[in-house]
């Protein structure tokens, strides 16, 4: 049951995600034919790293997968920090593609594809796996320290034990 509620979670933090970086689509507009007559899909596109135009828009993209590296553990078991950014990469590049796409469609760059918002978005699944092991210390810590052996855990701080323990033996050969 705990299980379903921390995918519920996890699905609904997605779709906000999707929602954030695909929508809304402008078609059928003044705006979106004047987008089509004077810009291209290859003008909004940068492949270079680091050539950052908005440190905004960047730290926006850390904080946006942020809750991906938290998150994921609670949801798909055996993580570990190859397998976080190996998720996080793929996540983050579909997101890419499926701007890429969506405006080879609509005929105009709607989005700007960057590689830049790549890196910032691998770089807050790993703060967000971090900040997992961390709390998962921290809880482990906690429930050693402050609850007896023998009084029985709610439902929640169970499932919450449970993942942290199978993740805490992690946090030594990641960090």
């Amino acid at each position: 049951m705990m299980y379903l509620f921390f995918f519920s979670i996890f699905f609904f933090y997605i779709l906000n995600v999707v929602k954030f970086t695909l929508f809304p689509i402008i078609v059928g507009t003044s705006f979106a034919e004047e987008m089509k007559e004077t810009t291209t899909i290859a003008s909004n596109i940068n492949l270079i790293p680091f050539n950052y135009q908005y440190i905004e828009q960047t730290l926006l993209n850390i904080l946006l997968t942020v809750p991906f590296g938290f998150g994921l553990p609670y949801v798909k078991r055996k993580m570990n920090f190859k397998t976080i950014v190996g998720c996080g990469l793929l996540f983050t590049l579909l997101i890419e593609t499926a701007q890429l796409i969506i405006s080879f469609i609509i005929g105009y760059a709607y989005r700007i594809i960057d590689i830049n918002d790549v890196l910032a978005n691998l770089f807050g699944v790993i703060i967000g796996y971090i900040a997992f092991l961390l709390f998962s210390k921290m809880i482990l810590w906690i429930i050693e320290k402050y609850i007896p052996k023998n009084e029985k855990l709610s439902p929640f701080l169970l499932y919450i034990n449970k993942v942290s323990k199978n993740e805490s033996f992690k946090f030594k050969n990641t960090v």
